[in-house]
C-alpha cells in the first residue's frame, strides 16, 4: 500500500494540561479501580500491547497508565504527558518554530499495514523505503520516519488522542520519527512506551481528521477491502 502525505493538515501547539474527557475505545483488559488511596497496584505485566483506556477513573487510564505495564513506565515521567486538551488562550506561539513542508519526493511511501490490538491501524514503511525530516532551530540531527498510526473511536466525533478547548475530532494520526543515530531503537511501536536514556529521540506529528458525511456509509465487502490494500482507492 502506498501512503499519501498530502492530505494531511499538521497541528504542532505548545500546550499545558491534559484532556479530562473519557475515552474507552482502547480497552481490552478488565477494569480495575484505584484503592481508598487513591492508588492502583502496579502490574509486573511485559506486554507491550496491554489495553488501556481514556476513562481518568479507573486504573487503566492517563493518569495510572505506568501501572498497566513495564512497557509504559515512561508514562508516569514528565509534566505535559499524553492525552492534552489544547486550550487556544493558553497556548504559546513560538516564531523561531519552522514550518513543517513534505517535499514533493515524501508525497508517497510504500508502507506495511496491520491492525493493532488497541484498534490503532499502523503504517509501517517496507525495507528501502527511508522518509526523514529535520527540525531546524530546535535540535540537532535528522529523524527518520517510522510509522504513522491511527487513533479512532467508536462514534463519528470523539476519536482523537487530543482535544482543541474540548472538542475531538473522529481521527487522530500521529507520523512517528526516530533519531537517525538512535542504535538502540527496536522498531516496535508498542516499545515507545519504554524509557530510553537519550532525551530528543523521538518526534512525533499530531494530526486531527475529519471526516465527510458521506465517510459513514455501508462497511465495504471483502472485494473493496481487498481493492484497497492493493493500493486502488475508490
Amino acid at each position: 500500500m502506498y501512503l499519501h502525505l498530502t492530505a494531511l493538515c499538521v497541528v504542532i501547539p505548545l500546550c499545558y494540561g491534559a484532556s479530562m474527557f473519557k475515552h474507552d475505545h482502547y480497552m481490552d483488559n478488565g477494569v480495575r479501580y484505584p484503592n481508598g488511596d487513591g492508588i492502583c497496584e502496579q502490574l509486573n505485566e511485559t506486554k507491550c500491547d496491554a489495553g488501556f483506556s481514556y476513562d481518568r477513573s479507573i486504573c487503566e487510564g492517563p493518569r495510572y497508565w505506568q501501572t498497566i505495564s513495564q512497557c509504559f513506565i515512561a508514562c508516569g515521567i514528565g509534566q505535559r504527558q499524553s492525552p492534552i486538551n489544547i486550550v487556544s488562550y493558553d497556548a504559546k506561539f513560538l516564531q523561531r518554530l519552522p514550518k513543517l513542508k513534505f517535499k514533493p519526493h515524501m508525497e508517497k511511501l510504500k508502507t506495511e499495514v496491520t491492525n493493532h490490538q488497541n484498534r490503532a491501524p499502523e503504517f509501517e514503511p517496507e525495507d528501502g523505503e527511508n522518509l526523514y525530516v529535520k527540525l531546524n532551530n530546535l535540535v540537532d540531527g535528522h529523524y527518520k520516519f517510522h510509522n504513522l498510526h491511527v487513533h479512532n473511536g467508536r462514534t463519528r466525533r470523539k476519536g482523537s488522542e487530543h482535544s482543541v478547548n474540548g472538542r475531538f475530532t473522529p481521527m487522530e494520526a500521529h507520523l512517528v520519527f526516530h533519531h537517525d543515530e538512535q542504535t538502540h531503537f527496536e522498531p516496535t511501536r508498542t516499545k515507545l512506551g519504554g524509557a530510553f536514556p537519550g532525551h530528543n529521540d523521538f518526534v512525533v506529528v499530531g494530526v486531527f481528521l475529519e471526516v465527510g458525511d458521506d465517510g459513514f456509509g455501508d462497511e465495504p465487502d471483502d472485494e473493496e477491502c481487498k481493492h484497497i490494500l492493493k493500493g486502488h482507492h475508490p
